[in-house]
């Protein structure tokens, strides 16, 4: 190679076979490791990028293929030979599904490599990347959480909140606000003014939050337990006790209650109807609902 001009080596590794895969994608494929490092070494800065480009029939980059071998020790050279900019350009190429270099970390599971392509990228880069879609509308979040992968999930929520983090700090106030502001300030107007983070609702952004850990997962078969105790007549002290409240004479509504049945039942709640019960048989009844077995992490409501 050193009897080779590097120029005529770059065309050279350029070259392809009949799947389309290039000289340095086939050493990175097969886990060598220090032919790679070689092909880096021999290639001006300038062009290596562009020989990382060449995309195979599967579209798959030499990039992509570290990962997919879980080639560490491949991919960390792969990384620190290139630009930020450029390992930029690179981690926007998708194969033929849609998946990026991104993707295909995160179906594998692979954090540490993960890491290396996101730690290198602004938080703008980094933003752009975590948003890219495959054909099946997955970005990398949602793929590693239909794939199980929890850590790689867990790892792509960190650099998602540090780079929405990081706009919400360098971000200024809208013109809109800060007009309102000053016009508040030349009057002399005493107004509090209360900003509340709000967020536009995407299809994307609901199927995030769905496969996120903060949701709580149902572990019974319904959602939650309603026990409903409608006494219906109301007993009218002959001395009423110094300020007791007394409540008129009258039948409670069964309409109240098909309502409040409709409601919670709408819910996947699970209700249970009490009708004219007395002290003891309420707090019997209280007592027994607390104890059940079948309810201890769901969420209860009692209605008196």
């Amino acid at each position: 190679m050193s009897l080779t001009q590097k120029t005529d080596l770059c065309s050279t590794y350029s070259l392809q076979d009949q799947e389309g895969n290039t000289f340095i994608y086939c050493a990175t494929s097969l886990g060598h490791t220090d032919i790679v490092k070689c092909v880096v070494d021999s290639v001006p800065s300038a062009d290596l990028w562009k020989l990382l480009r060449i995309p195979n029939q599967q579209d798959q980059t030499t990039l992509q293929q570290a990962i997919l071998s879980n080639n560490m020790e491949t991919l960390q050279c792969l990384v620190a030979a290139v630009e930020a900019t450029d390992l930029y350009t690179l981690l926007l190429t998708q194969d033929i599904y849609g998946d990026t270099a991104v993707h295909s970390a995160v179906n594998g599971g692979h954090v540490d490599a993960l890491k290396s392509l996101l730690d290198k990228l602004s938080p703008k880069q980094c933003q752009e990347i975590l948003n890219i879609k495959n054909l099946k509308q997955f970005t990398p979040l949602i793929a590693a959480k239909s794939n199980k992968q929890y850590k790689a999930a867990n790892c792509i929520g960190e650099y998602k909140r540090k780079a929405e983090n990081y706009f919400e700090g360098s971000s200024r106030m809208s013109v809109n606000l800060r007009d309102s502001l000053k016009y508040l300030n030349e009057r002399n107007r005493d107004v509090d003014i209360i900003q509340l983070p709000v967020k536009p609702c995407t299809l994307q952004s609901v199927a995030e939050k769905f496969y996120s850990d903060n949701v709580y997962r149902m572990s019974a078969p319904v959602r939650g337990r309603c026990l409903i105790i409608n006494n219906r007549y109301f007993d009218r002290p002959a001395t009423p006790a110094p300020g007791q409240v007394q409540l008129e004479h009258r039948d409670g509504s069964e309409i109240d209650v098909m309502n409040i049945l409709n409601v919670f039942q709408q819910l996947s709640f699970d209700c249970e109807l009490k009708t004219n019960l007395s002290s003891k048989q309420m707090l019997a009844d209280i007592w027994k609902e607390t104890q059940h077995p079948d309810y201890k992490d769901i969420l209860y409501f009692m209605i008196l």
